[in-house]
Order: C-alpha cells, then structure tokens, then sequence
C-alpha cells in the first residue's frame, strides 16, 4: 500500500457549522498499523471517508502515493473506485436517503402509530441520548458514535412485543399474569435447561416451544412468534446491534466481553444464576499419561496467547480461570449434579 499523507486538512458540513475535522496533519507509511482513539464526534469516522474519498475535503490535501487525490485548491479529486484501497466500516443498520429523525421514527412509521405519539416518542428518545441537534442531518454527517446512539434510538422508540427492558421488569410482567414463550434448539438442550432454570428460581412459567436446532428458534423470534430465547452471545448479537432484538441479560456468572454493558441475569436479582455452556478436551481413558500431558502442555500455551484470547472473546467466550484437567474434572461432576436437580424439578427431558 503506498503512503498515505493527509495536510492541513479540513471538513465541514457548511456555513455556519463546527468543522468536523480541523488542520490534521498525518502520514500513514507503507506497512504500518493506525489507530484513531478519541471521542464521540472528534473525526474518526470523517477522517477515514475522507481518506476513502467517501467525503469531499473542505480544504488541505490528500495524497495516496505519488499522487493527489483530494485538492480543493488544486481543483483535484480522484473518486473513490480508482483510489486501490478499501475501506470496511462499522454498519449500525441506518439509512442513509433517511434523517436521522426519519431513521429513529421508522418503525413507528410501519405501526401506525399516530403522530402526536411518534413525535413525542422520538423526542424523548433523542433528548436522553444528546442526538436531537442532529435529527434533520443524515447518516453520513455524524460520526461513528453519533451513529451508534441513533441506532439505539430506534431500538428505544419501537415497543417490541415484550416491553420489558430488564430482568426485574420481565419477572414482574410475568407475576402480573402476562403469558410469555421461549424458544430453544430442542427438548433437553442448554437453551431448554437455561429457560428451565430461570423459570425455576424467578417462579415464572415461561412457556418452553423447542425448535430443531437454534435458527428456526432466532428466525420466530425476530418475527415475533415467540417472546424470547436463551442463546449464546454471537448468536445474537448481529441483531442486538441492529436493534432487531434487546439483550436483558447474559446467563453467566460473569458480563461478557462481547456486550461488557449488558448485566448478568445474577447482578438483576436471581442470585447464583448460571446457565454457563463450556468445552473442555477429553480423550479415552486408556491414554498414556505422557501424551495427556503433552496435550494439557499444548492447550495451556495455546490459551496463553493474546490473539488467542482475543479471537475467543470476540466469539463470546471466556477462558477459565483454571484450565487444570482436576479443575474440568470437578467442574463436570458438579454441572452434572446441578443440571440433574433442575431436570427432575422442571420434568426437562431429551427428544
């Protein structure tokens, strides 16, 4: 990749208004790793259009090799197809010919619901998210997290058909009397045995529909045939991102690093709540015991690895904090007993 060189660039969105990136000065050589860090609204998003030739400058420079690709001065400008770079971006499901007061009303919009009401809904919405000065810009003109808080927005201002926005709330919605459902990937799966747990120590009585693997369950969820599921993080996440579904809780004992603000079901009241999945590595038992400890010697280093963790993280997953096979061991004998109560109490049983 050629050299990148941005000078004394500039941008604004027009007379009047704060200029979105201001005298920036940068040289991305051949080979190297960058890294924008700052705030909401300081750039970032601007500065990697503009460099992709997505955003016009307002004044300075770019300059991809040997050549000059944006120049007000110099009245040059070489498109984004012909630059021989790509660029991926974050997507936060906004569209792009719509407002941003249009985009957080469109769901509204597809209900009917009347205008007064769609208004004053949205209005609210943007107040308590510090996005209403932008509600007649687009997409294209607010940063990443600008974006972000749009998407969120929408998410907000659509009631789905469970209003509840935390665990508290969809216990107290069903001791009221409101009937729910959860979908699973099958009698007898974890999905299943988590729903059964929940129902147990929340004295509720979610209604358990299996399905036949965890995709048709996602499907009628996001369709609205079913109220809920118990599934793992990666699953869902697309669509909490998308605000397609809400996240009331993860069901380990820990957040997850892959939705850190999301809170434990257990932080929300059921104490001792854990509907954690794990793997571990098993082999016959007549194995030799040097080749089991070369094997927990090479899984040991493996975890050890920084990429390591960060790609299982990025999937949802944790390691444990004792990888030792006595620790699996005894993490599979007590499981084992836990799930056993839950299966005789709740009457969970396996197609």
């Amino acid at each position: 990749m050629p050299d990148i060189v941005l000078s004394n660039v500039q941008k604004s969105y027009g007379a009047g208004s704060p200029n979105a990136v201001s005298d920036l000065d940068l040289h991305i050589r051949d080979g190297e790793f960058m890294c924008l860090l700052g705030p909401s609204g300081c750039g970032k998003t601007t500065t990697l259009r503009m460099i992709a030739g997505l955003e016009n400058l307002t004044d300075g420079e770019i300059g991809v090799g040997e050549k000059i690709v944006d120049s007000p001065a110099r009245g040059a400008f070489i498109g984004p197809e012909k630059r021989g770079m790509g660029l991926v971006f974050q997507s936060y499901a906004l569209w792009p010919h719509l407002t941003i007061e249009r985009n957080t009303d469109f769901g509204l919009r597809l209900r009917k619901v009347p205008k007064a009401e769609r208004e004053a809904r949205v209005t609210e919405v943007m107040k308590a998210l510090d996005i209403e000065k932008y509600r007649h810009r687009y997409p294209s003109q607010l940063s990443g997290g600008q974006q972000q808080r749009v998407a969120l927005a929408r998410m907000l201002a659509v009631n789905p058909g469970v209003p509840a926005r935390s665990v508290p709330e969809l216990i107290a919605l069903a001791r009221g009397g409101r009937k729910f459902t959860f979908g699973s990937s099958g009698n007898g799966a974890s999905s299943h045995l988590a729903g059964a747990l929940f129902n147990r120590m929340a004295g509720t009585d979610f209604e358990h529909v299996p399905y036949r693997g965890t995709g048709p369950a996602l499907n009628d969820l996001l369709a609205g045939h079913i109220a809920m599921v118990f599934t793992d993080v990666m699953t869902a996440l697309p669509h909490v991102q998308e605000g397609r579904l809400r996240a009331l809780g993860v069901t380990t004992a820990e957040r997850s690093a892959a939705l850190p603000e999301v809170p434990t079901v257990a932080e929300q009241g059921l104490a001792g709540y854990d509907a954690s999945v794990f793997f571990g590595i098993v082999v016959p038992a007549a194995t030799p015991a040097e080749a089991r400890e070369r094997l927990r010697a090479a899984l040991a280093a493996a975890l050890a690895q920084p990429e390591t963790r960060q790609a299982l993280n990025a999937q949802g997953m944790q390691i444990a904090p004792d990888i030792t096979p006595d620790a699996l061991a005894t993490l599979m004998a007590s499981e084992a007993e836990r799930w056993s109560a839950v299966i005789r109490e709740t009457g969970a049983r396996a197609d």
